[in-house]
C-alpha cells in the first residue's frame, strides 16, 4: 500500500530504512526494511522484518537484453518456523509463493507501462 522513510532516513541508500504497509482485503499489516544492495542499473535489494524477525529478502535487478533490458523482481523466503505458522493469520495468504509471484507481476507490469510510457 505504501511505505515511509523511518530511522532518519530521508532517500534510499544503503543502510537506510523503511516501514512497509501491505494490504489484502481487510487485514493489514506493517514490516520494517533495511535497503542492503544499490548498484545503479544493475541492483536494488531489501532486507524486510516483522517484529525484529527475518520475514524476505526482495530484489529488483537490472539485466541487459540483445534488445534492452529485463527487470526481474525476486524474493527470498527468510521466515522461521513461528511466522510461518503465523502468517497466513496475519496476511490472509495461506500460499505465501502464489501471493508474491501474483502481485510480483502486477509491480513487474506497472513498471514496464511506466518505463514505456516514458520512452515515447
Amino acid at each position: 500500500v505504501r511505505c515511509r522513510w523511518i530511522a532518519g532516513a530521508d532517500r534510499a541508500q544503503v543502510g537506510a530504512r523503511f516501514r512497509g504497509t501491505s494490504r489484502n482485503g481487510r487485514r493489514r499489516w506493517t514490516t520494517s526494511s533495511t535497503i542492503t544492495d544499490m548498484r545503479p542499473a544493475e541492483l536494488f535489494a531489501w532486507e524486510v522484518t516483522y517484529f525484529r524477525k527475518p520475514v524476505a529478502r526482495w530484489e529488483y535487478r537490472i539485466e541487459p537484453t540483445h534488445d534492452g533490458v529485463r527487470l526481474v523482481e525476486a524474493v527470498k523466503d527468510r521466515r522461521g518456523p513461528l511466522l510461518r505458522a503465523v502468517s497466513p493469520l496475519i496476511t490472509g495468504s495461506p500460499d505465501r509463493d502464489k501471493r508474491n509471484a501474483d502481485t510480483m507481476e502486477t509491480t513487474l507490469e506497472a513498471v514496464k507501462a511506466a518505463a514505456e510510457a516514458q520512452h515515447r
